[in-house]
């Protein structure tokens, strides 16, 4: 049932990343200034990205820690993720395939990968 709500709101808040013809499209959008459904499903989208690509079997953001259904979540990322880096600077780090030199580059598209290592620190070793 949890699996089903999540799949709904998460196809809800990539409906609503769909620019219409008078808007301005989401790519333009600072991610400090972006509203909280955009910031829920980049936030998504990155980590189905990362979890798939780049995090190595087992990581907690991918398995016992979900970053982005944390109520700290948003916040997170905004913080991370200050203006003037927008939803496209992280769009481009995910469609470089993570790339490290594209992640960290001017555009800073990698802030996600700071706001998930702040959701899901790693677990203390024994």
């Amino acid at each position: 049932m949890r699996l089903t709500i999540f799949a709904f709101t998460l196809l809800a808040s990539l409906a609503l990343l769909q620019p219409s013809c008078n808007d301005e499209p989401t790519d333009a959008v600072e991610v400090a200034k972006a509203s909280e459904a955009e910031v829920l499903a980049l936030c998504a989208e990155f980590r189905t990205g990362a979890c798939a690509k780049v995090f190595p079997a087992g990581d907690r953001a991918c398995t016992t820690c979900d970053p982005c259904g944390q109520a700290a979540a948003v916040m997170s990322i905004r913080v991370e993720c200050p203006s003037p880096i927008t939803l496209g600077d992280v769009r481009h780090c995910m469609g470089s395939g993570y790339d490290f030199a594209t992640c960290t580059g001017p555009e800073m598209g990698g802030c996600v990968f700071d706001a998930f290592d702040e959701l899901c620190p790693e677990a203390p070793s024994p």
